[in-house]
């Protein structure tokens, strides 16, 4: 099916989006000579027809109709609305990779506002380097005649509809080719407006820096592009920014196509960044990643670490749940497997408990499942040998670690 046809079949959705009036499974009439006082406008599963006026509607013309515009647009915000993939020619997509490179030179000659400046240099950020890596003013006129000149090419990827009171961030592509522009507003809402996903872009797969870290095979995942790039300016490069806090099967995939396979999670310090690293940290031990957290003191932001030149505490993920949540049996979830007994000594010690406790904690969450183990711990009365079985379960408890399971990640 095509896109053009999967829009007819959407005329009954795209009816009730626009809040048509609906009775007895008939629609009004959207035809503005007739006053359809009983809804005598019938669905089909790809076009309505009213028996009133004997007018004859599929999704396209039924929204040309409503807004009194031309088939293009109507196709254009009706794949918007229903998420349809329009197909592209390769001649417009090169011409819309020729205007964001275009765009991005144009806006690196301009100078920043005092506005721009302001919020930069209390990143310690310097106009020079922000340029360097993308961070450019917005210039109204610059992007209304590029539009003016490439219209098609510049709808494409949302140029047409950019506006800000602040400045411009870059995303680059893997072979460091402008893909997008992301309004970072300083008094608008909302703070950040990223373009609609297109064929150049799809924010849930693009990582931001993902053209600065090739070869590395540990990363830094943080929330917010001014946290990558205040630490880009420090010569951290192997630092990603996600453009808020979620993660998921496109993120998971962008990072095993960069040949990644250490993450360190650094979320902001507040309550929504900790709650959104339990749910990363589990995505990304299921995807078979060595993962770690840094955890931040309350309210701070990485960029604020990365500005003083101050190192951010990465744990391990066990010992980062506790110390987040001060739950040990929670803490206990996220321990990787093929390190279980070292884990064991890291708990105890950051959670002020025996090892044989953290021990059991940890062999009832590993085989929960299993029913023949189940039926031998029952059996045993004797707390020595109880304790035994759930220590070999996991090769037993190692010499304890004296750092708490602080480690030094290669950022």
């Amino acid at each position: 099916m095509g896109y053009i046809e999967e829009l007819y079949f959407r005329i009954a959705d795209y009816l009730d989006y626009e809040g048509i009036y609906k009775r007895n499974g008939k629609y009004r009439c959207i035809n503005p000579n007739h006053v359809d006082e009983v809804p005598s406008m019938k669905v089909y599963e790809d076009h309505a027809y009213c028996f009133g006026c004997n007018s004859w509607y599929n999704t396209i013309t039924a929204y040309m109709t409503i807004h009194n515009c031309d088939r293009e647009t109507a196709i254009r915000e009706l794949c918007e609305i229903f998420k349809i993939s329009q197909p592209v020619s390769r001649a417009l997509i090169e011409e819309a990779r020729y205007v964001l490179a275009k765009t991005l030179d144009i806006l690196r000659s301009v100078k920043f506002d005092a506005k721009a400046y302001e919020y930069l240099q209390s990143k310690g950020v310097s106009p020079k380097l922000a340029k360097q890596y993308g961070v450019v003013p917005f210039v109204e006129e610059i992007i209304r005649e590029m539009c003016r000149k490439h219209p098609d090419a510049s709808a494409l990827v949302g140029l047409d509809k950019i506006f800000t009171d602040g400045i411009l961030f870059t995303v680059f592509s893997v072979d460091s080719s402008p893909i997008a522009f992301v309004a970072r507003n300083f008094s608008l809402e909302p703070k950040f407006r990223n373009p609609a996903n297109n064929a150049l872009y799809n924010k849930s797969y693009e990582l931001y820096g993902q053209h600065l870290v090739a070869g590395f095979k540990s990363v830094m995942l943080v929330e917010g592009y001014s946290d990558a790039l205040v630490a880009w300016t420090k010569g951290k490069h192997n630092v990603l920014a996600l453009g808020g806090t979620q993660i998921n099967s496109n993120t998971i995939a962008r990072l095993r196509s960069l040949g990644v396979k250490n993450v360190a999670i650094c979320l902001d310090g507040d309550q929504t960044g900790k709650t959104c690293t339990l749910t990363a940290l589990s995505k990304l031990q299921d995807a078979n990643f060595s993962v770690y957290v840094g955890l931040l003191q309350d309210g701070m932001d990485p960029d604020e670490y990365f500005a003083k030149d101050a190192k951010i505490p990465i744990y391990h993920p066990e010992v980062a749940v506790y110390k987040m949540t001060q739950d040990l049996e929670l803490a206990c979830e996220y321990v990787n497997l093929q390190d279980a007994s070292r884990a064991v000594d890291r708990l105890a010690e950051v959670a002020n408990v025996s090892a044989e406790r953290v021990a059991i904690l940890i062999a009832n969450k590993i085989y929960a499942d299993s029913a023949i183990l189940r039926r031998e711990i029952e059996a045993l009365t004797e707390k020595q040998q109880r304790l035994r079985i759930y220590k070999e379960a996991f090769d037993s408890v190692k010499s304890k670690i004296q750092t708490a399971g602080i480690v030094d990640f290669d950022i």
